[in-house]
């Protein structure tokens, strides 16, 4: 069961980044930071997860949620911004039977419910400071503190094995794929117009994953009442396993498509919101006994929203 879990977080925290207008609109897609400006996100991602023979068959269902700060130290004559990231808050919650939960909102007796695992993991997420240079693009160039960040997080989860492989999912390599919220084309784009992005992510004890993003100019449209570029998407993730020799399980994956919508704010330069869903299948089992496969598919939702300075962390909005 905690192989199964801890492949479902991995999922979760990889694939973590991804309508219509009638006239051609022609949109130069750039961030526009400014010095002194903080912008707070607020990332969740909702995950079901098809009953399993030899799981107890009953479909499991998991939340994550996080709320990220970017304040922005400074800005190249370039349009590159020096930015300071923490992470305000975090959540999960499971309707396992082991009933993994955490909530870091929580104070006083209220915070005991949190189960420890977590509590172990995430303090460390909680307590770091990530600097980062982000150009106009929207590509991470430079990051730094995730060695520390790192250090951290397996001083409090020790020398087990299974705890450890959890930490790969919080590089540098899966960090920054989670800070580029959108890599822009470095010409003007044109409504109707496409580009592409194909990315690599290494999961511990699974194999390399290929993320490849198709994405569309639709045109403009008020959204949170700010005119606003209205980007689709649409996501496909293949997996290439590891040795098998190296590993215990033999993870497929047979299908992987995603769909999804971006709210970019032309003027001011970024991101109001994205929402994306990802459905999957896969199998798991031994590549010796083709009996002992387990077969399940995964439904993902996925939203991140640019939250108001005093909005709280986790609210309806």
């Amino acid at each position: 069961m905690f192989a199964v879990r801890r492949i479902s977080w991995i999922l979760a925290f990889a694939i973590f980044a991804l309508c219509a207008c009638q006239d051609p609109v022609v949109l130069e897609l750039r961030w526009k930071l400014q010095p002194g400006e903080v912008l707070r996100y607020r990332m969740s991602v909702e995950q079901s997860v098809d009953a399993m023979a030899g799981m107890g068959d009953k479909p499991m269902h998991m939340t994550m949620e996080a709320v990220m700060r970017q304040e922005i130290r400074d800005v190249a004559a370039d349009g590159t911004a020096s930015v300071e990231v923490s992470y305000e808050a975090m959540r999960f919650s499971s309707d396992t039977s082991a009933g993994l939960n955490f909530d870091s909102t929580l104070e006083g007796a209220d915070a005991d419910r949190n189960d420890p695992e977590f509590r172990a993991m995430i303090g460390p997420l909680l307590d770091l400071r990530l600097r980062m240079k982000l150009d106009p693009s929207g590509k991470v160039s430079e990051l730094q503190g995730v060695k520390e960040m790192l250090a951290a997080m397996q001083a409090r989860l020790g020398k087990d094995g299974e705890e450890r492989s959890v930490l790969a999912m919080f590089g540098e390599e899966s960090q920054m794929k989670w800070l580029q919220f959108e890599v822009f084309p470095a010409k003007p784009v044109v409504s109707g117009e496409t580009w592409k992005r194909s990315s690599e992510v290494r999961l511990p004890s699974m194999g390399t994953m290929t993320i490849k993003n198709e994405n569309v100019l639709r045109g403009v449209e008020d959204h949170a009442g700010r005119p606003c570029a209205v980007i689709s998407s649409t996501t496909r993730m293949s997996l290439a396993p590891e040795d098998s020799s190296a590993t215990r399980m033999e993870i497929k994956m047979d299908g992987s498509k995603g769909e999804g919508t971006k709210w970019f704010d032309h003027e001011r330069g970024r991101m109001l919101e994205a929402q994306q869903t990802l459905d999957t299948k896969m199998s798991m089992g031994s590549d010796k006994d083709p009996k002992d496969e387990v077969r399940t598919s995964m439904s993902i939702t996925m939203r991140t929203l640019l939250l108001g300075k005093d909005d709280p962390a986790f609210g309806v909005r």
